[in-house]
Protein backbone atom coordinates (compact mmCIF):
# COMPACT_ATOMS: atom_id res chain seq x y z
CA UNK A 1 0.00 0.00 0.00
CA UNK A 2 2.80 2.62 0.37
CA UNK A 3 4.02 1.54 -3.22
CA UNK A 4 7.06 -0.15 -2.69
CA UNK A 5 5.63 -3.38 -3.48
CA UNK A 6 3.77 -5.19 -6.37
CA UNK A 7 0.28 -6.87 -6.35
CA UNK A 8 1.04 -9.32 -8.45
CA UNK A 9 3.26 -11.03 -5.85
CA UNK A 10 0.20 -10.90 -3.69
CA UNK A 11 -1.82 -14.27 -3.97
CA UNK A 12 -5.77 -14.21 -4.01
CA UNK A 13 -6.23 -10.39 -5.65
CA UNK A 14 -7.92 -9.46 -8.48
CA UNK A 15 -7.19 -5.86 -10.30
CA UNK A 16 -6.36 -3.91 -13.82
CA UNK A 17 -2.98 -3.26 -14.86
CA UNK A 18 -2.20 -1.31 -17.95
CA UNK A 19 -6.51 -1.67 -18.99
CA UNK A 20 -6.16 -5.82 -18.36
CA UNK A 21 -7.37 -7.64 -15.77
CA UNK A 22 -4.59 -9.61 -13.71
CA UNK A 23 -5.71 -12.17 -11.26
CA UNK A 24 -3.25 -13.41 -8.89
CA UNK A 25 -3.13 -17.30 -7.48
CA UNK A 26 -5.14 -18.52 -5.06
CA UNK A 27 -4.57 -18.35 -1.88
CA UNK A 28 -4.46 -21.31 0.45
CA UNK A 29 -7.01 -21.73 2.62
CA UNK A 30 -6.49 -20.74 6.09
CA UNK A 31 -6.76 -24.38 8.66
CA UNK A 32 -6.00 -22.84 12.08
CA UNK A 33 -9.08 -20.66 12.28
CA UNK A 34 -8.48 -20.11 16.23
CA UNK A 35 -5.50 -18.11 14.96
CA UNK A 36 -8.50 -15.24 13.81
CA UNK A 37 -8.50 -12.93 17.05
CA UNK A 38 -12.24 -12.63 18.21
CA UNK A 39 -14.15 -9.53 16.70
CA UNK A 40 -13.83 -6.40 18.83
CA UNK A 41 -17.62 -4.97 18.62
CA UNK A 42 -16.95 -2.48 20.97
CA UNK A 43 -14.75 -0.46 17.92
CA UNK A 44 -18.10 -0.28 16.00
CA UNK A 45 -19.56 3.63 16.60
CA UNK A 46 -22.82 2.92 18.49
CA UNK A 47 -22.60 -0.67 18.88
CA UNK A 48 -25.18 -2.24 21.19
CA UNK A 49 -23.53 -4.66 23.58
CA UNK A 50 -25.93 -7.02 23.94
CA UNK A 51 -27.53 -6.39 20.14
CA UNK A 52 -27.66 -9.39 18.02
CA UNK A 53 -24.20 -11.38 16.91
CA UNK A 54 -22.57 -13.72 14.33
CA UNK A 55 -20.50 -16.39 15.22
CA UNK A 56 -18.74 -18.57 12.35
CA UNK A 57 -17.50 -21.70 14.24
CA UNK A 58 -16.80 -22.69 10.78
CA UNK A 59 -15.94 -22.31 7.04
CA UNK A 60 -16.44 -24.47 4.08
CA UNK A 61 -19.49 -27.09 2.61
CA UNK A 62 -19.02 -30.93 1.51
CA UNK A 63 -22.38 -30.40 -0.52
CA UNK A 64 -22.24 -29.80 -4.57
CA UNK A 65 -25.40 -27.59 -4.79
CA UNK A 66 -25.40 -26.26 -8.57
CA UNK A 67 -26.05 -22.59 -7.59
CA UNK A 68 -24.17 -21.96 -4.59
CA UNK A 69 -20.70 -20.38 -4.72
CA UNK A 70 -19.62 -21.02 -0.81
CA UNK A 71 -17.50 -23.81 -2.03
CA UNK A 72 -16.07 -21.89 -5.01
CA UNK A 73 -14.82 -19.37 -1.77
CA UNK A 74 -14.24 -21.53 0.86
CA UNK A 75 -13.81 -25.06 -0.99
CA UNK A 76 -15.27 -28.52 0.28
CA UNK A 77 -13.16 -29.20 3.20
CA UNK A 78 -14.68 -28.35 6.57
CA UNK A 79 -12.07 -26.11 8.52
CA UNK A 80 -13.66 -25.55 12.43
CA UNK A 81 -12.45 -23.34 15.42
CA UNK A 82 -11.70 -25.41 18.56
CA UNK A 83 -15.23 -25.53 21.17
CA UNK A 84 -13.28 -23.50 23.16
CA UNK A 85 -12.68 -20.67 20.99
CA UNK A 86 -16.44 -20.42 20.05
CA UNK A 87 -17.74 -20.65 23.60
CA UNK A 88 -15.01 -17.99 24.78
CA UNK A 89 -16.49 -15.82 21.99
CA UNK A 90 -19.69 -15.94 23.44
CA UNK A 91 -18.72 -15.43 26.79
CA UNK A 92 -16.33 -12.24 25.88
CA UNK A 93 -19.61 -10.96 24.12
CA UNK A 94 -23.13 -11.55 25.95
CA UNK A 95 -25.36 -11.45 23.10
CA UNK A 96 -28.59 -11.58 23.38
CA UNK A 97 -29.12 -13.93 20.19
CA UNK A 98 -26.41 -15.71 18.19
CA UNK A 99 -26.57 -16.05 14.38
CA UNK A 100 -24.43 -19.31 13.64
CA UNK A 101 -22.99 -17.93 10.40
CA UNK A 102 -21.34 -20.96 9.11
CA UNK A 103 -22.72 -22.35 5.40
CA UNK A 104 -23.62 -25.57 7.28
CA UNK A 105 -24.09 -25.37 11.21
CA UNK A 106 -24.50 -29.29 11.26
CA UNK A 107 -22.14 -30.44 8.74
CA UNK A 108 -20.61 -32.38 11.43
CA UNK A 109 -23.07 -33.62 13.69
CA UNK A 110 -20.78 -34.80 16.61
CA UNK A 111 -19.55 -31.54 16.56
CA UNK A 112 -22.12 -29.79 16.97
CA UNK A 113 -23.70 -31.61 19.37
CA UNK A 114 -19.97 -31.39 21.29
CA UNK A 115 -20.48 -27.60 20.86
CA UNK A 116 -23.55 -27.63 22.10
CA UNK A 117 -23.20 -29.34 25.24
CA UNK A 118 -20.61 -27.23 26.40
CA UNK A 119 -23.09 -24.56 25.95
CA UNK A 120 -25.48 -26.05 28.05
CA UNK A 121 -22.88 -27.08 30.53
CA UNK A 122 -21.50 -23.00 30.85
CA UNK A 123 -24.71 -21.80 31.33
CA UNK A 124 -24.21 -19.99 27.69
CA UNK A 125 -27.46 -20.77 25.92
CA UNK A 126 -28.73 -17.35 24.49
CA UNK A 127 -31.33 -17.58 22.16
CA UNK A 128 -30.01 -18.99 18.70
CA UNK A 129 -30.27 -19.62 14.69
CA UNK A 130 -28.29 -21.07 12.58
CA UNK A 131 -28.11 -22.35 8.50
CA UNK A 132 -28.96 -26.23 8.37
CA UNK A 133 -30.00 -29.02 6.41
CA UNK A 134 -33.60 -31.08 6.39
CA UNK A 135 -31.38 -34.01 7.82
CA UNK A 136 -30.68 -32.05 10.79
CA UNK A 137 -34.45 -32.79 11.55
CA UNK A 138 -33.97 -36.78 11.86
CA UNK A 139 -31.19 -36.57 14.32
CA UNK A 140 -33.11 -37.25 17.81
CA UNK A 141 -30.03 -36.46 19.92
CA UNK A 142 -29.62 -33.15 18.06
CA UNK A 143 -32.44 -32.07 18.10
CA UNK A 144 -32.96 -32.08 21.43
CA UNK A 145 -29.99 -30.54 22.01
CA UNK A 146 -30.89 -27.87 19.98
CA UNK A 147 -33.77 -27.22 21.84
CA UNK A 148 -32.13 -27.85 25.32
CA UNK A 149 -29.38 -25.19 24.17
CA UNK A 150 -32.20 -22.65 23.23
CA UNK A 151 -32.12 -22.89 19.80
CA UNK A 152 -34.88 -20.30 18.58
CA UNK A 153 -35.18 -20.95 14.67
CA UNK A 154 -33.61 -22.64 12.12
CA UNK A 155 -32.57 -21.09 8.49
CA UNK A 156 -33.52 -24.81 6.35
CA UNK A 157 -32.24 -25.02 2.63
CA UNK A 158 -35.30 -26.30 1.13
CA UNK A 159 -34.67 -24.70 -2.14
CA UNK A 160 -37.25 -26.21 -3.58
CA UNK A 161 -40.90 -28.24 -3.75
CA UNK A 162 -40.05 -29.47 -7.24
CA UNK A 163 -38.69 -32.72 -7.55
CA UNK A 164 -37.09 -32.08 -10.50
CA UNK A 165 -35.34 -28.73 -9.56
CA UNK A 166 -34.08 -30.67 -6.20
CA UNK A 167 -32.41 -33.27 -9.11
CA UNK A 168 -31.26 -29.93 -11.09
CA UNK A 169 -29.94 -28.84 -7.52
CA UNK A 170 -28.25 -31.80 -6.86
CA UNK A 171 -29.75 -31.12 -3.34
CA UNK A 172 -29.92 -35.21 -2.44
CA UNK A 173 -33.46 -34.34 -0.80
CA UNK A 174 -37.23 -35.53 -1.93
CA UNK A 175 -40.53 -33.13 -0.99
CA UNK A 176 -41.19 -36.20 1.36
CA UNK A 177 -38.15 -35.63 3.35
CA UNK A 178 -38.79 -31.47 3.41
CA UNK A 179 -42.50 -32.13 5.08
CA UNK A 180 -41.24 -34.57 7.46
CA UNK A 181 -38.75 -32.37 8.48
CA UNK A 182 -40.73 -29.41 8.76
CA UNK A 183 -43.29 -31.57 11.10
CA UNK A 184 -39.94 -32.20 13.38
CA UNK A 185 -38.90 -29.04 13.51
CA UNK A 186 -42.30 -28.12 14.85
CA UNK A 187 -42.79 -30.94 17.54
CA UNK A 188 -39.23 -29.64 18.50
CA UNK A 189 -40.82 -25.98 19.37
CA UNK A 190 -37.99 -24.74 16.80
CA UNK A 191 -39.21 -22.04 14.46
CA UNK A 192 -38.49 -21.99 10.53
CA UNK A 193 -37.13 -20.04 8.41
CA UNK A 194 -37.72 -21.54 5.11
CA UNK A 195 -34.96 -20.46 2.23
CA UNK A 196 -36.07 -21.63 -1.42
CA UNK A 197 -34.50 -21.03 -4.82
CA UNK A 198 -36.75 -20.47 -7.42
CA UNK A 199 -36.54 -19.99 -11.34
CA UNK A 200 -34.38 -23.61 -12.55
CA UNK A 201 -35.30 -25.18 -16.28
CA UNK A 202 -37.57 -27.21 -14.27
CA UNK A 203 -39.81 -24.23 -12.78
CA UNK A 204 -42.60 -22.26 -13.95
CA UNK A 205 -44.67 -19.26 -12.28
CA UNK A 206 -46.98 -21.78 -10.85
CA UNK A 207 -43.85 -23.56 -9.01
CA UNK A 208 -42.76 -20.18 -7.76
CA UNK A 209 -46.89 -19.94 -6.67
CA UNK A 210 -47.34 -23.13 -5.08
CA UNK A 211 -44.12 -22.19 -2.66
CA UNK A 212 -45.34 -19.83 -1.04
CA UNK A 213 -48.95 -21.75 -0.46
CA UNK A 214 -46.84 -24.74 0.47
CA UNK A 215 -45.28 -22.50 3.22
CA UNK A 216 -48.23 -21.01 4.36
CA UNK A 217 -50.10 -24.27 4.68
CA UNK A 218 -46.98 -26.27 7.04
CA UNK A 219 -46.56 -23.23 8.55
CA UNK A 220 -43.74 -21.76 7.84
CA UNK A 221 -42.78 -18.59 10.14
CA UNK A 222 -40.95 -17.12 7.72
CA UNK A 223 -39.35 -17.56 4.09
CA UNK A 224 -37.14 -16.07 1.14
CA UNK A 225 -38.00 -16.75 -2.43
CA UNK A 226 -34.77 -16.33 -3.57
CA UNK A 227 -34.41 -15.75 -7.91
CA UNK A 228 -31.34 -18.49 -9.29
CA UNK A 229 -28.36 -16.25 -9.96
CA UNK A 230 -25.61 -17.87 -11.50
CA UNK A 231 -22.87 -16.30 -8.91
CA UNK A 232 -19.43 -16.33 -10.29
CA UNK A 233 -17.55 -19.65 -8.68
CA UNK A 234 -20.59 -21.32 -8.56
CA UNK A 235 -20.70 -25.16 -10.51
CA UNK A 236 -24.16 -23.35 -12.67
CA UNK A 237 -21.90 -20.25 -13.79
CA UNK A 238 -18.84 -22.27 -14.41
CA UNK A 239 -20.85 -24.86 -16.83
CA UNK A 240 -23.42 -22.80 -18.78
CA UNK A 241 -22.06 -18.88 -18.49
CA UNK A 242 -18.16 -19.02 -17.95
CA UNK A 243 -18.39 -21.30 -21.15
CA UNK A 244 -20.76 -19.18 -23.37
CA UNK A 245 -23.58 -21.44 -23.75
CA UNK A 246 -26.27 -19.48 -21.71
CA UNK A 247 -26.36 -15.63 -22.28
CA UNK A 248 -26.37 -13.30 -18.92
CA UNK A 249 -29.21 -10.08 -19.48
CA UNK A 250 -26.53 -7.96 -17.19
CA UNK A 251 -23.22 -8.04 -15.79
CA UNK A 252 -24.08 -5.05 -13.29
CA UNK A 253 -22.81 -7.55 -10.28
CA UNK A 254 -25.28 -5.20 -7.70
CA UNK A 255 -28.22 -7.12 -9.25
CA UNK A 256 -26.84 -10.56 -8.17
CA UNK A 257 -28.61 -10.17 -5.23
CA UNK A 258 -31.13 -13.42 -5.76
CA UNK A 259 -34.06 -10.39 -6.16
CA UNK A 260 -33.17 -9.94 -9.74
CA UNK A 261 -33.70 -11.80 -12.61
CA UNK A 262 -30.47 -11.75 -14.64
CA UNK A 263 -30.78 -14.41 -16.86
CA UNK A 264 -33.63 -16.13 -19.30
CA UNK A 265 -35.51 -18.99 -17.71
CA UNK A 266 -36.58 -21.96 -20.00
CA UNK A 267 -40.16 -21.92 -18.62
CA UNK A 268 -41.04 -18.11 -18.62
CA UNK A 269 -39.35 -14.62 -19.26
CA UNK A 270 -37.50 -13.27 -17.19
CA UNK A 271 -40.22 -10.36 -16.41
CA UNK A 272 -41.98 -13.02 -15.38
CA UNK A 273 -39.46 -14.83 -13.18
CA UNK A 274 -38.96 -11.52 -11.17
CA UNK A 275 -42.80 -10.51 -10.82
CA UNK A 276 -43.55 -14.20 -9.61
CA UNK A 277 -40.69 -14.20 -7.20
CA UNK A 278 -42.09 -11.20 -5.76
CA UNK A 279 -45.62 -11.53 -5.90
CA UNK A 280 -45.39 -15.04 -4.33
CA UNK A 281 -43.42 -13.90 -1.06
CA UNK A 282 -46.20 -10.36 -1.36
CA UNK A 283 -48.67 -13.83 -1.03
CA UNK A 284 -47.10 -14.88 2.06
CA UNK A 285 -46.66 -12.10 3.91
CA UNK A 286 -49.58 -11.20 3.51
CA UNK A 287 -51.99 -9.84 6.32
CA UNK A 288 -53.96 -12.99 5.89
CA UNK A 289 -50.27 -14.44 7.55
CA UNK A 290 -50.00 -12.03 9.85
CA UNK A 291 -53.48 -11.74 11.22
CA UNK A 292 -52.86 -15.29 11.38
CA UNK A 293 -49.59 -14.87 13.78
CA UNK A 294 -51.90 -12.66 16.06
CA UNK A 295 -54.35 -14.86 16.77
CA UNK A 296 -51.44 -17.01 18.13
CA UNK A 297 -50.38 -14.43 19.77
CA UNK A 298 -47.19 -14.78 18.02
CA UNK A 299 -45.60 -11.33 18.52
CA UNK A 300 -42.27 -12.10 16.52
CA UNK A 301 -43.57 -13.75 14.05
CA UNK A 302 -46.33 -10.32 13.71
CA UNK A 303 -43.16 -7.99 13.64
CA UNK A 304 -40.92 -9.81 11.57
CA UNK A 305 -43.89 -10.64 8.79
CA UNK A 306 -44.63 -7.05 8.96
CA UNK A 307 -41.67 -5.96 8.46
CA UNK A 308 -40.98 -8.28 5.41
CA UNK A 309 -44.10 -7.06 4.02
CA UNK A 310 -42.69 -3.25 4.32
CA UNK A 311 -39.42 -4.64 2.93
CA UNK A 312 -41.21 -5.88 -0.05
CA UNK A 313 -43.07 -2.73 -0.33
CA UNK A 314 -40.43 -0.52 -0.58
CA UNK A 315 -38.59 -3.45 -3.16
CA UNK A 316 -40.76 -3.03 -5.83
CA UNK A 317 -40.70 1.21 -5.59
CA UNK A 318 -37.22 0.99 -5.71
CA UNK A 319 -36.37 -1.36 -8.42
CA UNK A 320 -39.61 -0.47 -10.33
CA UNK A 321 -37.62 1.12 -13.34
CA UNK A 322 -35.35 -2.39 -13.61
CA UNK A 323 -38.73 -4.37 -13.91
CA UNK A 324 -40.22 -2.59 -16.44
CA UNK A 325 -36.77 -2.95 -18.47
CA UNK A 326 -37.46 -6.62 -18.12
CA UNK A 327 -40.96 -6.04 -19.31
CA UNK A 328 -39.91 -3.95 -22.20
CA UNK A 329 -37.54 -6.57 -23.46
CA UNK A 330 -40.66 -8.55 -23.68
CA UNK A 331 -42.78 -5.94 -25.39
CA UNK A 332 -40.05 -4.18 -27.85
CA UNK A 333 -41.23 -6.35 -30.87
CA UNK A 334 -44.85 -4.97 -30.03
CA UNK A 335 -43.89 -1.42 -30.67
CA UNK A 336 -41.67 -2.12 -33.78
CA UNK A 337 -44.52 -3.71 -35.28
CA UNK A 338 -46.65 -0.68 -34.49
CA UNK A 339 -43.82 1.18 -36.11
CA UNK A 340 -43.76 -0.90 -39.13
CA UNK A 341 -47.51 -1.31 -40.21
CA UNK A 342 -50.01 1.45 -39.53
CA UNK A 343 -52.74 -0.57 -40.32
CA UNK A 344 -55.16 -2.66 -38.22
CA UNK A 345 -52.80 -6.33 -37.43
CA UNK A 346 -53.39 -8.98 -39.48
CA UNK A 347 -52.44 -11.90 -36.91
CA UNK A 348 -50.11 -13.74 -39.60
CA UNK A 349 -46.40 -14.01 -39.44
CA UNK A 350 -44.31 -15.08 -41.78
CA UNK A 351 -41.91 -18.27 -41.33
CA UNK A 352 -39.19 -19.72 -43.17
CA UNK A 353 -40.77 -22.85 -45.11
CA UNK A 354 -37.37 -24.68 -43.86
CA UNK A 355 -37.97 -24.20 -40.69
CA UNK A 356 -41.55 -25.00 -41.00
CA UNK A 357 -40.48 -28.77 -42.25
CA UNK A 358 -38.73 -29.19 -38.83
CA UNK A 359 -39.90 -30.41 -35.16
CA UNK A 360 -39.67 -26.55 -33.82
CA UNK A 361 -41.81 -25.29 -37.19
CA UNK A 362 -44.54 -27.70 -35.77
CA UNK A 363 -44.46 -26.85 -32.41
CA UNK A 364 -44.51 -22.74 -33.22
CA UNK A 365 -47.07 -23.48 -36.07
CA UNK A 366 -49.52 -25.26 -32.66
CA UNK A 367 -48.28 -22.13 -30.17
CA UNK A 368 -49.29 -19.86 -32.57
CA UNK A 369 -52.69 -21.09 -33.45
CA UNK A 370 -52.98 -21.19 -29.46
CA UNK A 371 -53.45 -17.68 -29.39
CA UNK A 372 -55.20 -16.79 -33.12
CA UNK A 373 -52.29 -16.33 -35.19
CA UNK A 374 -52.02 -18.06 -38.71
CA UNK A 375 -48.42 -18.98 -40.42
CA UNK A 376 -47.43 -17.86 -43.82
CA UNK A 377 -44.41 -20.06 -45.36
CA UNK A 378 -41.89 -18.30 -47.16
CA UNK A 379 -38.95 -18.86 -49.02
CA UNK A 380 -35.86 -17.03 -50.03
CA UNK A 381 -35.05 -17.18 -54.05
CA UNK A 382 -33.27 -19.46 -55.34
CA UNK A 383 -30.94 -16.89 -57.24
CA UNK A 384 -30.65 -14.68 -54.26
CA UNK A 385 -31.55 -12.10 -56.61
CA UNK A 386 -31.98 -8.57 -54.98
CA UNK A 387 -34.54 -8.08 -57.56
CA UNK A 388 -36.45 -11.19 -56.77
CA UNK A 389 -36.15 -10.81 -53.11
CA UNK A 390 -37.34 -7.44 -53.11
CA UNK A 391 -40.28 -8.65 -55.35
CA UNK A 392 -41.23 -11.17 -52.46
CA UNK A 393 -40.53 -9.08 -49.71
CA UNK A 394 -42.92 -6.67 -51.46
CA UNK A 395 -45.38 -9.43 -51.89
CA UNK A 396 -44.71 -10.56 -47.94
CA UNK A 397 -45.00 -7.03 -46.14
CA UNK A 398 -48.57 -6.50 -47.33
CA UNK A 399 -49.76 -10.06 -46.14
CA UNK A 400 -47.87 -10.66 -42.71
CA UNK A 401 -47.12 -8.41 -39.51
CA UNK A 402 -43.88 -9.82 -38.86
CA UNK A 403 -41.45 -12.53 -39.84
CA UNK A 404 -39.79 -15.21 -37.87
CA UNK A 405 -35.57 -14.70 -38.81
CA UNK A 406 -34.41 -18.50 -37.41
CA UNK A 407 -30.93 -17.93 -35.42
CA UNK A 408 -28.08 -20.54 -34.85
CA UNK A 409 -24.70 -19.68 -33.40
CA UNK A 410 -23.33 -22.94 -34.76
CA UNK A 411 -23.63 -25.83 -36.46
CA UNK A 412 -24.21 -28.85 -34.52
CA UNK A 413 -23.46 -32.77 -35.45
CA UNK A 414 -25.80 -33.52 -38.27
CA UNK A 415 -27.70 -29.87 -38.52
CA UNK A 416 -24.70 -28.40 -41.31
CA UNK A 417 -27.57 -28.36 -43.73
CA UNK A 418 -29.93 -26.24 -41.97
CA UNK A 419 -27.10 -24.28 -40.35
CA UNK A 420 -26.36 -23.57 -44.00
CA UNK A 421 -30.25 -22.30 -45.10
CA UNK A 422 -30.33 -19.94 -42.00
CA UNK A 423 -26.69 -18.27 -42.88
CA UNK A 424 -28.22 -17.90 -46.76
CA UNK A 425 -31.07 -16.54 -45.55
CA UNK A 426 -29.62 -13.81 -43.48
CA UNK A 427 -27.17 -12.97 -46.59
CA UNK A 428 -30.29 -12.57 -48.58
CA UNK A 429 -32.47 -10.13 -46.01
CA UNK A 430 -29.37 -8.35 -45.10
CA UNK A 431 -29.46 -7.02 -48.69
CA UNK A 432 -33.14 -5.46 -48.49
CA UNK A 433 -32.57 -4.41 -44.07
CA UNK A 434 -34.91 -0.99 -45.09
CA UNK A 435 -37.46 -2.87 -46.92
CA UNK A 436 -38.14 -6.03 -44.34
CA UNK A 437 -41.27 -6.17 -42.11
CA UNK A 438 -40.61 -6.16 -38.36
CA UNK A 439 -38.35 -8.95 -37.99
CA UNK A 440 -38.15 -11.46 -34.91
CA UNK A 441 -35.24 -13.27 -34.12
CA UNK A 442 -36.17 -17.17 -33.39
CA UNK A 443 -32.94 -18.74 -31.51
CA UNK A 444 -32.97 -22.32 -32.04
CA UNK A 445 -29.37 -24.31 -30.67
CA UNK A 446 -29.05 -22.17 -27.34
CA UNK A 447 -29.42 -24.17 -23.80
CA UNK A 448 -31.09 -20.81 -22.19
CA UNK A 449 -34.43 -19.80 -22.39
CA UNK A 450 -34.20 -17.77 -25.71
CA UNK A 451 -36.61 -19.92 -27.11
CA UNK A 452 -39.51 -19.40 -24.93
CA UNK A 453 -38.37 -15.52 -24.75
CA UNK A 454 -38.22 -15.31 -29.10
CA UNK A 455 -41.81 -17.35 -28.74
CA UNK A 456 -42.94 -14.60 -26.01
CA UNK A 457 -41.86 -11.82 -28.44
CA UNK A 458 -43.57 -13.13 -31.28
CA UNK A 459 -46.66 -13.64 -28.99
CA UNK A 460 -46.55 -9.89 -27.03
CA UNK A 461 -47.37 -8.71 -30.71
CA UNK A 462 -50.93 -9.81 -30.68
CA UNK A 463 -51.82 -9.87 -26.92
CA UNK A 464 -50.51 -8.36 -23.78
CA UNK A 465 -52.17 -11.25 -21.40
CA UNK A 466 -48.59 -13.20 -20.68
CA UNK A 467 -50.53 -16.18 -18.65
CA UNK A 468 -52.22 -16.93 -22.15
CA UNK A 469 -48.94 -17.13 -23.55
CA UNK A 470 -47.29 -18.99 -21.02
CA UNK A 471 -50.31 -21.39 -21.41
CA UNK A 472 -50.11 -21.56 -25.52
CA UNK A 473 -46.24 -22.88 -25.15
CA UNK A 474 -46.75 -25.39 -22.02
CA UNK A 475 -49.47 -27.37 -24.35
CA UNK A 476 -46.68 -27.44 -27.34
CA UNK A 477 -43.81 -28.19 -25.36
CA UNK A 478 -44.30 -31.97 -24.94
CA UNK A 479 -44.01 -31.84 -28.82
CA UNK A 480 -40.55 -31.63 -28.34
CA UNK A 481 -38.96 -31.11 -25.16
CA UNK A 482 -35.70 -32.77 -24.45
CA UNK A 483 -35.46 -33.63 -28.07
CA UNK A 484 -33.68 -31.99 -30.87
CA UNK A 485 -36.03 -28.74 -32.10
CA UNK A 486 -33.98 -29.17 -35.42
CA UNK A 487 -35.02 -32.57 -36.26
CA UNK A 488 -37.30 -32.92 -39.22
CA UNK A 489 -40.87 -33.91 -38.23
CA UNK A 490 -41.64 -37.43 -37.35
CA UNK A 491 -44.90 -37.64 -38.38
CA UNK A 492 -46.77 -35.65 -41.45
CA UNK A 493 -48.49 -33.00 -40.00
CA UNK A 494 -50.50 -30.70 -42.27
CA UNK A 495 -51.59 -27.28 -39.98
CA UNK A 496 -53.71 -24.51 -41.55
CA UNK A 497 -51.38 -22.21 -43.08
CA UNK A 498 -51.65 -19.68 -45.38
CA UNK A 499 -49.67 -20.86 -48.25
CA UNK A 500 -47.37 -18.45 -50.37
Amino acid sequence: MDGKGSFDKILGLSFWKSGKKVHTPDRPLKEDLDSNPIPDYSLVEGWNSNAIISIATSRGCPFTCTFCSVPGMYGHGFRMHSIERVIEEIRVNKPQYIFFADDLFTANRKRTKDLLRRMIEEGLTPQWGAQVRIETAFDPELLSLMKESNCFNVFVGFESINPKTLDLFNKRQTYEKIVSSIKKFKEAGIRIHGMFVVGSDADDKETIYETSRFATEYGLETIQLMILTPLPGSPDYDQFYATGNRELLSRDWSLYDGHHAVYRPKNMTAYELNVAAIDAMEEFYSWKTILRSALRKDLISVIIQTSSKNLLRDWKKQNGEYIQSLRDQVFDKAKEVAVHRDVKLSYRIGVPKFILDAEIGKSLTDFLTELGISVVPFGAPANLSSSGLSSRLDWLRGKVDCIVIPVMDKAGQGQEEIYEKIQRLWKSLSRQKEDLPATVKLFLDRQDGSLYSSMAQIAAIFTKDLDKVNKAYRSIMPAFSGGEVLAPVAVESKPVVLRV
